[in-house]
């Protein structure tokens, strides 16, 4: 076996140098790509909608399906199948576009909550909705109408005035009850 000559040598050198160069920068490519799924990522979950089933109480014991978008972005083409269990009271819910914190509200087969309590057990509901970017999401949601029963006296809640509306109208008797005392001493000094 020979010795490398020098230009053999160079090429050597070369190849290595190019190698040096080359593994960093596709280090670097990896990394960038890694950065940019993950702002992708981030930038979809800002966008993301989430269809959220509560029951909403307008009355202390009138009940209703309140379905509410919670997430932060818009909802689109929303398709789902509401049902009582077990007896079936069942009717399909279809909306084009329902914005963040947009809400809308269904009557249930019995406005009193107890006895919707006492004749169905759930309410059930499936669909699937899209978000901005097209991509698919699913309702899966259950109401267990005999727990949110016991529950209710709990959320319940006693009606109690606005701080500031008391505390104008406290500062209103006041201010009637001075201009009496007022009204007294100048009558109290008028006869003397």
């Amino acid at each position: 076996m020979t010795a490398p000559t020098l230009s053999e040598w160079l090429q050597i050198i070369e190849v290595i140098v190019l190698l040096a160069t080359l593994i960093p920068m596709a280090i670097q490519v990896f990394l960038s790509r890694k950065a940019i799924e993950e702002a992708e990522k981030a930038r979809k979950t800002s966008f993301m909608p989430r269809i959220k089933a509560t029951l909403h109480f307008p009355a202390p014991t009138y009940a209703q399906l309140k379905m509410q978008n919670v997430g932060k972005g818009p909802a689109f083409d929303i398709e789902a199948r509401i049902e009582t269990a077990p007896k079936k009271d069942q009717r399909v819910w279809k909306q084009l576009v329902m914005t963040p914190d947009e809400h809308t509200i269904f009557f249930l087969p019995e406005g009193n909550f107890e006895k919707l309590a006492q004749e169905f057990d759930f309410v059930l509901i499936n669909g699937r909705y899209k978000d901005i970017f097209g991509e698919e999401y699913e309702i899966n949601e259950k109401i267990d109408l005999k727990e949110q029963l016991k529950e209710l006296p709990k959320l319940r809640m006693v009606w109690q005035e606005e701080p500031l509306r008391k505390i104008g109208r406290e500062l209103e008797e006041i201010k009637k009850r001075l201009g009496k005392i007022e009204e007294s001493i100048r009558t109290a000094t008028t006869k003397k």
